[in-house]
């Protein structure tokens, strides 16, 4: 299994921390300058990144992703419609984007047939 970690980083909206709908998608979309200062900052670190609408879809080393988030990762077995690896406790982002960083969740693979 490679130890490469793919993963999501949703930017806060400053406007709101209401969940998106239908009527209010325009409205929760963050900052495109707080996306790019979060991205900036993480591919400084070592992280490559691309920039969504709502934030970043990232990879990184195992070993990177763990010391940058502060939580370890465990390896799973392969299944459907689930990540590869299982958090040992949620993803802590770096002071230095925190206040920018809502959530970090781990990618879950594509099926391919």
């Amino acid at each position: 299994m490679s130890d490469k970690i793919e993963f999501d980083v949703l930017i806060r909206n400053k406007a709101t921390d209401e969940t998106p709908d239908v009527n209010s998608i325009d409205l929760s979309r963050p900052e495109p300058e707080d996306i790019e200062k979060c991205r900036q900052w993480l591919v400084g670190m070592g992280i490559a990144c691309f920039a969504t609408e709502f934030g970043l879809a990232c990879s990184a080393s195992r070993e990177l992703f763990e010391s940058l988030f502060s939580t370890r990762l465990e390896p799973l077995e392969k299944r459907p419609g689930r990540s590869r690896w299982q958090l040992q406790r949620d993803p802590k982002p770096p002071v230095e984007i925190a206040d920018y960083v809502k959530e970090i969740t781990l990618s879950v693979p594509p099926e391919l047939f």
